[in-house]
């Protein structure tokens, strides 16, 4: 699984013989307040056992756990252009590299935002 730069995901490529992941992370820097992400992840949670808390959610996709942790939430100030800001961990225990990669796919799917 490739994002923009052309660098890999650090978890698809510490996938064991047998296809899992015991345990890694991935850390990203988001333009979103707390409220926002979980209204938005809120479609990715249909269908899939979870538990939220006030921090983050666990999800439970099948085999495995994901767990989700937001930082606290901040401001990034870009002149006079105020963007809310939270670190998002995203947690992989004991699930295959290929749902891991499917997850990222679809999460990063699901919080992208338009431009131009």
């Amino acid at each position: 699984m490739c994002w923009r730069p052309g660098r890999r995901w650090r978890v698809a490529e510490q996938a064991t013989a047998d296809g899992r992941v015991a345990g890694d992370r991935v850390v990203k820097d988001m333009a979103i307040t707390h409220a926002d992400f979980f209204r938005t992840l809120a479609p990715l949670l249909r269908g899939v056992r979870h538990e939220i808390s006030g921090d983050g959610v666990t999800i439970w996709p099948g085999e495995g756990r994901i767990a989700i942790r937001l930082g606290p939430e901040g401001t990034r100030t870009l002149g006079n252009f105020r963007l809310p800001r939270t670190s998002v961990e995203l947690s992989f225990h004991d699930c295959p590299a290929e749902a891991i990669a499917e997850f990222i796919a679809r999460f990063d799917l699901r919080f992208r935002r338009g431009g131009g």
